[in-house]
């Protein structure tokens, strides 16, 4: 479907949905906020992922702002969900009205309420739309004045989503080159005039950083997978390496943080540690801190945030060259990477032989991780995500 024709489809259903707005937006005043607020954010989950991470650093790096989140979508766990507080800024879950398809007119109706909320600020506030769906259809609701700001993470179904609310937006970031690439040339596909291509910009976000790299063993003995069970990281590929690599006697254990169980067959699950999902900080950084190599396997990518975390712990990357993950892992200086195209089969060697080049040559997994430490020390804090930001939401 062309550009054009998404937009006369989002009018048409504009004149349908126009009563429930209205009705929305007259009981915003039986319920008010009760306060002002500077920035209202829309991100559809808390729980466990690279976008709630990322959703989350955008929220820390506006702390000195008075700012509300509205969550839009049901989460299924409660991983980032104190940290969003630690923020500081008040959260508000409305995933019971806005994601039950079964009461769907309720979506409708609070896209008037919170239209409603936005609209009667004394000041006008800023938008930031964190990749919710919901917060795409708020965005045609809300006084043009008033700046609404988006991040799209990976080109996908949701690229086709946002696309119809695309002009509503002043400025679209993304923390990965190739999701602009790609979303450029559906814009080219599509027929979306030349001015919405202006307004992308690169956005890497910032993560909390390590005060120092973590004492490492010496050699490896550890290599570490972190991320949920999907069919685009492999989670099976990684255990087959472990399988490969443990088979030559190297006392290499092989972790996985992550509900990654259903993904690992029966026969491979001996070659694994799970720990499943880990909600914990904490718990986590130490899992880093104590792992000397990061592994993923991914068809394809964005920038996962992991890939940060890691370099910041000193762990050297071990990865299919997919996103913009080749942007920062150079070969040998930050790790190494394969092919993602290469078979199966070959994938396993490339992997294994490169993990036992890392238990053979200690001196070389050191100075790795080194490099990757202070590259992260330069690249991911929140800081420079913070001054990224200021010119956008008067930080």
């Amino acid at each position: 479907m062309t550009y054009h024709l998404q937009i006369l489809k989002r009018k048409i259903e504009g004149v349908l949905l126009f009563p429930f707005i209205v009705l929305g937006a007259g009981l915003s005043y039986l319920k008010p906020l009760k306060e002002d607020f500077e920035i209202f954010f829309f991100f559809p989950f808390y729980h466990t992922g690279g976008v709630e991470k990322y959703n989350l650093a955008i929220a820390a790096a506006c702390k000195n702002k008075k700012a509300i989140i509205f969550f839009t979508r049901k989460s299924t766990d409660k991983t980032f969900y104190n940290d969003f507080i630690q923020t500081g800024h008040r959260l508000i879950v409305i995933a019971a009205f806005t994601d039950n398809k079964w009461l769907y007119f309720l979506n409708f109706i609070y896209r008037g309420i919170i239209m409603g909320y936005i609209h009667r600020q004394p000041k006008a506030p800023i938008v930031f739309n964190g990749q919710s769906n919901f917060g795409y259809k708020m965005a045609p609701w809300i006084r043009r004045e008033i700046k609404q700001y988006e991040c799209i993470h990976t080109f996908s179904s949701f690229s086709f989503i946002r696309q119809p609310f695309i002009s509503f937006y002043t400025k679209a970031f993304s923390p990965s080159h190739k999701t602009i690439d790609d979303q450029l040339d559906y814009y080219a596909k599509t027929s979306v005039p030349s001015v919405e291509a202006e307004k992308f910009s690169y956005l890497l976000t910032g993560i909390t950083l390590p005060a120092a790299p973590a004492k490492q063993a010496e050699g490896l003995s550890r290599v570490l997978f972190v991320g949920r069970g999907s069919a685009e990281k492999r989670v099976e590929l990684v255990a087959a390496i472990a399988k490969k690599t443990r088979d030559t006697g190297a006392p290499i254990e092989f972790v996985f943080a992550g509900e990654v169980n259903n993904f690992i067959s029966d026969d491979l699950l001996p070659y694994c540690t799970v720990k499943g999902n880990i909600a914990n900080p904490i718990e986590l950084n130490q899992l880093y801190a104590s792992s000397q190599v990061l592994i993923l396997t991914s068809a394809f990518e964005g920038f996962p945030l992991v890939v940060m975390e890691a370099m910041s712990h000193g762990l050297t990357i071990i990865s299919t060259a997919v996103g913009d993950i080749p942007a920062h892992v150079k070969e040998q200086e930050n790790g190494f990477l394969a092919n993602v195209s290469m078979p199966i089969t070959e994938l396993i060697e490339y992997f294994s032989e490169r993990l036992l080049f890392l238990h053979a040559h200690p001196a070389e997994l050191s100075l790795i991780g080194k490099n990757n430490y202070a590259y992260a020390q330069t690249h991911f804090s929140i800081t420079a995500l913070s001054e990224k930001l200021k010119p956008y939401l008067n930080l």
